[in-house]
């Protein structure tokens, strides 16, 4: 059984890898990457509720009715992601920013306790909590213009929120 410590560690990890892969993407295909993530979520859920249905019609009666609703509402949130993906991606917007903006504050205090450690990763955290704040204060100001720019900005601030995350497991 792995530690609290180590579980911690794995996470930061891998959330870190998949921030910066999803930060590049975003960059590299700033136009098209938020609808391709809306249909390749959408086709998801909408698959998993088929499933659940399928599964609800030939084992119904070891299922409660409730199952069956929750299939077919995410049947309905997956075909909503993939035809009206503008809605979400506004939607998104926000959500990005105001989740940047909270890793940033979580990072900015986590630096600050750690005042007395010396070193660059010291300062790192503390110039990329500020980069990561100001990006995120920019997305929440004009979340619906800019779509390219604010695209890549994105893409930058999910880069450096990545590394940000790996530079903690250096501690």
């Amino acid at each position: 059984m792995s530690s609290p410590k180590s579980s911690i560690r794995r996470s930061y990890f891998i959330d870190g890898l998949l921030l910066i892969a999803l930060g590049l993407f975003m960059l590299i295909y700033p136009g098209d990457s938020l609808k391709i993530v809306c249909t390749v979520i959408g086709a998801v859920i909408a698959v998993m509720g088929v499933i659940k249905v399928i599964t609800f019609f030939t084992n119904g009666a070891d299922k409660p009715w409730i199952d069956l609703g929750v299939a077919i509402v995410q049947v309905a949130v997956g075909v909503l992601l993939i035809t009206r993906s503008n809605t979400f991606i506004s939607a998104f917007n926000i959500i990005v920013g105001i989740v940047l903006l909270y890793g940033a504050i979580t990072m900015l205090v986590g630096a600050i306790r750690m005042a007395k450690a010396t070193g660059i990763t010291f300062v790192l955290s503390i110039v990329f909590a500020v980069i990561t704040g100001i990006l995120a204060v920019i997305i929440l100001a004009n979340p619906a213009g800019f779509a390219s720019f604010i695209e890549q900005l994105r893409g930058i601030a999910l880069i450096i929120e990545g590394v940000e995350m790996l530079l903690v497991l250096r501690k």
